[in-house]
């Protein structure tokens, strides 16, 4: 999909106007998106294989940062230690961390999904899955003071303070949407099956020791977006196109929405989820393009 983002057509559809690898110990990349709130950054949390009914899958786990943008609605949304950091020399021009800081950032910050994709053994077909919660919320039970000594700042925060009320899905979903444009680029196959579903919701509570429990909230919900594709034209991966879509639904969510597009394209009227979460035409659209690239070189300079 990097090599996608390569290509200038998709790139300017997408809005796509950057993409760079992250050198460190585990894959991660940056994004920047013309029409995002902040840059983004896909990191890879792990990988995994199991079965379901006799059949090899095949897991990476990913988790989705942003970097708000000062200047967007959205930033006032994060947390106190977040902005502070922001707005600290610990980031530089790109609006991402410094190269030689970025591993003294706490690892927890600026999360705003989970992202998870999966394939089956014989490459066949794969799926992206979005989780998030519609807003990521943490409060404090008790007067706190929290410090952040990294950017030498202090604050202290009353009972019921709400510190961080990040709409997940709203921005999570931004980067999730052009993600499928590069991959549908990139295969030239348009998703077949989508399949989303929601469950109570939950917040993080913080009390004055700094300890953090994980509470129910009738409020508030999680989300699970999944976007099935079959990566050939055979009637073998439409069949096993049926089966990862069994695994989708067998979770505990309740499944809002599951809808087939065997006929390649998207209806008008299918543009929004019971969810709703719109759905890109351009999943399907860029699929069938022919794509080019005027880079000179393999590695994605001109």
């Amino acid at each position: 999909m990097i090599t996608a983002s390569w290509l200038e057509d998709v790139r300017e559809i997408a809005k796509i106007t950057g993409v760079s690898q992250v050198w460190g110990d585990h894959p991660a990349w940056y994004f920047w998106i013309s029409d995002a709130p902040g840059v983004y950054a896909l990191e890879l949390e792990g990988t995994c294989c199991m079965q379901y009914k006799g059949k090899e899958l095949f897991q990476a786990a990913l988790r989705l940062k942003c970097y708000p943008f000062v200047n967007t609605d959205v930033f006032g949304t994060f947390s106190f230690e977040e902005r502070s950091f922001l707005q600290s020399p610990f980031f530089d021009s790109t609006h991402t961390p410094c190269f030689d800081d970025r591993q003294k950032i706490p690892a927890n910050l600026f999360t705003v999904a989970a992202l998870q994709y999966t394939v089956d053994a014989e490459d066949t077909v794969a799926a992206f899955t979005l989780e998030t919660v519609d807003t990521l919320r943490t409060t404090f039970d008790d007067k706190t003071s929290r410090t952040c000594p990294l950017i030498d700042k202090i604050k202290t925060f009353e009972k019921g303070f709400v510190d961080r009320e990040v709409p997940g899905t709203r921005i999570g979903y931004v980067f999730f949407d052009r993600l499928l444009c590069l991959f549908s680029a990139f295969c030239k196959q348009p998703p077949q099956q989508v399949i989303s579903a929601r469950s109570g919701g939950f917040e993080h509570v913080c009390d004055n020791a700094g300890h953090i429990d994980c509470v129910d909230s009738v409020d508030n919900f999680s989300v699970q977006l999944s976007v099935l594709y079959a990566l050939s034209d055979t009637p073998d991966a439409r069949k096993r196109i049926r089966g990862l879509a069994e695994y989708f639904r067998n979770g505990n969510q309740d499944v809002s929405y599951d809808r087939s597009f065997s006929g390649g394209h998207l209806h008008s009227q299918e543009k929004k989820s019971e969810m709703s979460i719109p759905l890109n035409s351009q999943w399907w659209t860029l699929a069938r393009g022919e794509h080019r690239s005027n880079l000179v070189s393999s590695c994605g300079c001109s």
